[in-house]
Formats: structure tokens, sequence, C-alpha cells
């Protein structure tokens, strides 16, 4: 007869950087609904602590071109150099912003911050496939 104890799973983790805002609200919410442990950063050093003791599946990552993002680009390329597989994620202030986001970002994938939440929920869950 089979066992009946469930192996256990572990979820996709995806941590996700940014100044708190609803958009980013409801992105946890969306990949948590699809079965993602999704856990939160503010500021990049609160985000490097995290990768520090946890693996994660990817990095979204929110970039302002009209501000200062050089802590945000390194830790991107950070994330790809030292963390083999962690697929880097930026969300940009427009999807227009797409079409001028410089060749040195180091995202595997940029995405307009203005789509759809389900559309980037989405794309992010294509991405990792």
């Amino acid at each position: 007869m089979p066992s009946l104890n469930p192996v256990m799973i572990d979820p996709r983790r995806v941590l996700i950087l940014g100044e708190e805002n609803a958009r980013l609200f409801a992105l946890s919410g969306y990949l948590t609904g699809r079965g993602f442990q999704v856990d939160r950063a503010r500021v990049v050093d609160e985000a490097r602590a995290l990768m520090s003791h946890l693996q994660y599946h990817a990095l979204v990552t929110c970039v302002d071109l009209d501000r200062d993002i050089s802590a945000s680009v390194e830790l991107m390329a950070q994330t790809r150099l030292e963390h083999a597989g962690v697929r880097t994620i930026a969300l940009t202030a427009s999807s227009r912003a797409k079409s001028i986001v410089p060749p040195w970002l180091s995202a595997d994938v940029v995405i307009g911050s203005d789509a759809p939440v389900a559309q980037v929920g989405k794309t992010l869950c294509v991405s990792l496939d």
C-alpha cells in the first residue's frame, strides 16, 4: 500500500525589492496565490541580508530611471554572478521606459510597472519555467 505521507515541495521563493506601494502589494498577493513564497525588502541592504540567508528563484527590483539606481543595478549584477539560476526582473516606471533601458541594467526581464499586475505576474511565472 502506498504511503499516505505527502511529499513536501519547497515553494518557489521570490524577493521583491522596492518601496511599499499598492502595485507591489498586489504583485505579492498574485504570486502568493500561485504558490510562491514572497519576501519583501524596502532597501538594497535588506535584500542583501535576506539573500545571504535564503535561496531565491527570482529577484524583482523596482527601477526608477529618474533616480539613482546604482545600488539596485549592482545588486542585480551581483545576484547574476553569485546566485546561479536566480532570475532578475526589473520593473521600470512605465512600458515606454523599457525602450530606453540602459544595457548595463543586468536584468533578465524588464517589465513596465504600468502593465496590469496579472501580466507582470504571468511574465514572472513564465520566466521561471
